[in-house]
């Protein structure tokens, strides 16, 4: 949200964040939001609250999903039993900006009748530190350690394999600390240490079992790191890249294509920056956005 903001903030536009996670209608009304042409909510827990705001004051009403298993509907009763209890809210928000093809392909399949717009997340790519000479640490899995992102799994998995991962990220209660030997959990990182310290490992893993587009996966490409990913963490990628590596969880292939991918990163380093610059830095990402948002405006308001 914040690089939306600056970027539209660049292009001469007033923008607002709201944050009020208590007394959300109250909160919504003091905001004054039919002073803006466009209300864009990034969560989809209070639509029912911004539905009713939007009939009330003729709000041009927009959502993104950032739910990681928002376009894997058979596994919402299982991730978040309250999901399908807001998405009957969700279907009524009548433009939707989803962060990827398959979350516009399920809105669609289930009943979704308004105006519908892809738009990728997007990176400061130059805001990354990037050294193209080969990295001095082999893979790391960012992110908070979680079910969804399977690292007690990958700790079972590649013990006593000729790997290293290290874990970055928010622990669980209690703590998940690695396996005790090549998987290793190494704390948190603050935004400054992501920016400065991802450029010296050679891969990214990722192999959830749900996610809306992964923003950790931009990072990691424009500090230069190949990706071994599952099906579900590849919204928006050109799988054909030879540095972007399926992998099928269940195969038993994790550590096999983990040491392919880290011996072959060395060569790649630079197309990868480059590809990151050139499909998702915010200079491609913010003017998209912004045809969104007057697309939006452009209609009447209800």
């Amino acid at each position: 949200m914040w690089q939306q903001k600056l970027y539209l903030e660049s292009q001469g536009h007033i923008v607002k964040i709201l944050n009020a996670p208590k007394k959300k209608t109250i909160a919504g009304i003091k905001a004054q939001p039919w002073r803006y042409d466009v209300v864009h909510l990034h969560l989809d827990s209070i639509s029912r609250t911004w539905c009713k705001l939007a009939r009330w004051f003729h709000l041009r009403l927009a959502l993104t999903s950032h739910f990681g298993y928002a376009a894997f509907p058979h596994l919402w009763s299982e991730k978040n039993p309250k999901y399908e209890g807001y998405f009957q809210a969700i279907l009524q928000v009548p433009y939707q900006i989803v962060l990827s093809p398959e979350i516009r392909d399920m809105l669609i399949g289930r009943g979704y009748k308004g105006r519908i717009f892809v738009l990728p997340n997007g990176i400061d790519c130059a805001g990354m530190k990037f050294n193209a000479a080969p990295a001095p640490k082999q893979t790391i899995l960012l992110g908070k350690i979680e079910d969804r992102k399977k690292q007690k799994f990958i700790g079972r998995v590649l013990e006593g394999k000729p790997v290293e991962c290290d874990l970055i990220g928010p622990n669980e209660d209690p703590p998940f600390l690695g396996n005790g030997s090549n998987v290793r959990y190494l704390g948190t990182w603050n935004r400054d240490q992501v920016r400065n310290t991802l450029t010296d490992y050679a891969v990214m893993i990722l192999i959830s079992d749900g996610e809306a587009h992964a923003g950790v996966l931009l990072e990691a490409m424009a500090a230069g790191l190949s990706l071994v990913i599952s099906a579900e963490c590849a919204h928006n990628l050109d799988t054909d890249q030879p540095w972007i590596y399926l992998v099928d969880r269940d195969s038993g292939d994790l550590a096999t294509v983990l040491t392919k991918a880290v011996q072959e990163n060395p060569r790649y380093r630079s197309a990868i920056r480059k590809y990151c610059e050139e499909t998702f830095d915010w200079s491609v990402i913010g003017p998209k956005y912004l045809d969104v948002l007057q697309a939006i405006a452009a209609d009447a308001r209800p």
